[in-house]
């Protein structure tokens, strides 16, 4: 519209430059017609043949009048009122499709207010209108990706907290029940059995809220993870040492199987965190061989934990890392965080992590760390 606008103002100014052109060309025509008339009457004196000025003038086609300043004040006067009614109708135009464009737009954002969906003002031309239009469209499609992320979190955070009412709900109502029995007479042993059963339900809680908090942190980003280059064997010697005393009570056993050089950029205490997830997972649904093995290259190092446990349905292989995502086959007191804090770990240092499980054959977890140079 820009370039439209100044061609039509260009082709004014040619065509007020030709008008004066014609003008002065009219000018010089006069004053050679008023020279033919002096040359003329000379002539025609010279043979005594006198007439006015005004018959030799007609028997040129000319007027004395036409040399007037009046006259050609008019001429003057009409070319330039044409040349004003010229500018004025290309500004009319202009003004006239600006305005347009202007109540296309207000059209535009009352349709915005009132949730009409009519995405169609995006446009190719030039101009400022254009722009501004341009403009209007991105931040439509800004606030639209903004508002549709909003419900989504709006979304996630309800059934985060009715996931987190529904796991804080059993232990709770245990606890108020066990205190109402303690308060009765009851043999010691009995009160022994539920001040066990108050202490389990606790470590539930403090396990429930620390794992939330962890996520948390993890989410909003406050949970610095300091990534450094790690000994894997050093990592994968820790995982197995806190898992010591479980492996006695289980009978269970921890493989280790990499180069004793082999090198990982993590953090060291949240990727053990994590890694003793998966290990824990899989010794408390009847794994009795833990596998954990580790290789380098120039990419990646990758750290590998598979066991033979009774493995993962199908159709919860999708799901398990989920926040309090709980299996046809998970414990009473399972929580569901375990697994999708794994996740968040990994993911927040820039890993990648994987899983392959078949029914009563056995899971591995595959975890990838990116080298940094």
């Amino acid at each position: 519209m820009e370039k439209k606008k100044w061609l039509g103002i260009l082709c004014c100014c040619m065509i007020f430059n030709f008008s004066v052109c014609i003008l002065f060309g009219m000018a010089k025509e006069r004053k050679i017609n008023g020279w033919l008339y002096d040359t003329t009457e000379k002539i025609l004196s010279a043979y005594g043949e006198e007439q006015g000025e005004t018959d030799i003038l007609r028997k040129y086609g000319v007027e004395k009048s036409d040399f007037s300043p009046i006259s050609m004040a008019l001429e003057i006067t009409g070319i330039c009122l044409l040349n004003g009614i010229l500018f004025f109708s290309v500004s009319w135009y202009d003004k006239k499709k600006q305005s347009e464009k202007l109540r296309e737009m207000e059209r535009y954002c009352e349709d915005i207010l009132s949730d009409r969906e009519t995405l169609q003002l995006h446009d190719n031309e030039e101009g400022e209108a254009s722009i501004l239009k341009n403009k209007v469209y991105d931040i439509t499609m800004l606030l639209r990706e903004k508002n549709a992320y909003l419900e989504e979190s709006k979304c996630e955070l309800e059934k985060f907290l009715a996931d987190i009412s529904h796991q804080l709900k059993t232990p709770i109502t245990s606890l108020h029940m066990a205190n109402e029995l303690l308060r009765m007479d009851l043999p010691q042993e009995k009160k022994d059995l539920f001040l066990d059963n108050m202490q389990k339900d606790m470590m539930k809680i403090e396990w429930l809220v620390k794992g939330i908090l962890n996520l948390a942190k993890l989410d909003s980003r406050t949970l610095t993870l300091k990534k450094e280059e790690i000994l894997v064997k050093d990592l994968i010697a820790e995982v197995e040492d806190r898992f010591c005393a479980l492996c006695e009570i289980t009978g269970s056993i921890i493989e280790k199987n990499g180069k004793e050089n082999s090198k990982a950029w993590c953090d060291f205490r949240w990727t053990k965190e994590g890694i003793c997830n998966i290990v824990k997972n899989a010794i408390e649904h009847g794994a009795t061989k833990v596998k954990i093995s580790w290789e380098e290259n120039y990419i990646y190092t990758k750290i590998s934990i598979w066991d033979n446990g009774e493995g993962i349905d199908e159709e919860d292989l999708p799901h398990i890392f989920e926040r309090f995502y709980k299996s046809k086959n998970a414990k009473e007191d399972s929580v569901g965080l375990g697994l999708a804090f794994t996740k968040s770990i990994v993911k927040h240092q820039g890993g990648d992590i994987e899983v392959h499980s078949e029914k009563q054959k056995g899971t591995e977890f595959v975890l990838k760390f990116f080298a940094v140079y």
